[in-house]
């Protein structure tokens, strides 16, 4: 039996009302040659039913539910688990379209010295705003290839291969804020790596996100890992700004705006944006 030509690797812990809107979209796009691989931190929500029904059908590849230290040593399990040549990271919460995945699945297979690529998307924050904002790490990536200099870009965009996890390196359980310290440790070391400015993902933050419960240790992780890496003192202030920011609404007692935009509707309207710049993007190593 041939091996999976890519894996989708998920994480995720009692977040079923997002997972419902999630998955089946995913289990809808995967190819005949890819596996989807799923790892459960203990779920109590009903999640492990949900997806034992997927498992059973054979929609779900990979399904594991037990206690884990965080989402870096679920992710681990997951990279360790996956079978594909390439591999994907994906959330319960966020949206993806699915063949820009594939137009980076082509070119990792057409260029097999590229250890990993980067993409652009687009980020909405459920809580203090109706708009997405374009994500995109291009220019820093440009700076990057010309003179190494360590950038931070977002988990959602990464595609990696696996025959280069020994370069890379797994996700570490040490950090919350595990996008960030894997893409600064990535860009310092030896990775040859790419950037596809195409939109893959569109980053749905609510008040259950990491970013929302626990901004105040993410605040201190980034500013550590900024000043071990030597980045500008602009990369960790942005964080304290928000970190100011978040504190003011709090106090003034300011109403969220996930009561106007619901993840229903934020999810829906991600899906038709992602559809619309489907024919945009290019390739940069």
């Amino acid at each position: 039996m041939s091996l999976p030509r890519l894996s989708y690797v998920l994480t995720t812990f009692n977040k079923l009302p997002y997972l419902r809107h999630t998955l089946p979209r995913l289990l809808s796009k995967c190819r005949e040659d890819e596996e989807v691989v799923i790892m459960d931190g203990g779920s109590t929500d009903g999640t492990v039913e949900f997806l034992r029904q997927y498992h059973e059908q054979g929609k779900v590849h990979v399904c594991l539910s037990k206690p884990d230290l965080g989402e870096a040593h679920g992710l681990n399990r997951a990279l360790m688990a996956a079978r594909g040549m390439l591999i994907k990271i994906v959330t319960d919460d966020d949206v993806f379209h699915f063949d820009q995945i594939f137009k980076c699945r082509q070119f990792m297979e057409a260029h097999p010295e590229v250890d990993l690529i980067g993409c652009d998307g687009y980020y909405q924050n459920l809580t203090s705003t109706r708009l997405p904002v374009r994500n995109t790490s291009l220019e820093a990536f440009r700076v990057w290839r010309n003179m190494h200099k360590p950038f931070f870009f977002t988990g959602l965009g990464i595609l990696i291969r696996k025959d280069s996890i020994p370069l890379v390196g797994l996700f570490d359980p040490a950090f919350l804020i595990v996008d960030y310290e894997f893409s600064l440790r990535v860009t310092a070391g030896k990775a040859r790596m790419a950037w596809y400015s195409g939109a893959v993902f569109v980053n749905l933050v609510t008040s259950s996100s990491n970013s929302q419960r626990h901004w105040e240790r993410l605040y201190q992780e980034r500013h550590r890992l900024a000043r071990y890496y030597g980045l500008p003192d602009s990369i960790w202030r942005y964080a304290y700004i928000m970190f100011r920011s978040k504190l003011s609404r709090a106090l003034k007692g300011a109403p969220s705006a996930v009561t106007q935009v619901t993840y229903e509707q934020a999810f829906t309207q991600a899906e038709v944006l992602l559809d619309q710049c489907a024919v945009e993007g290019e390739f940069y190593w």
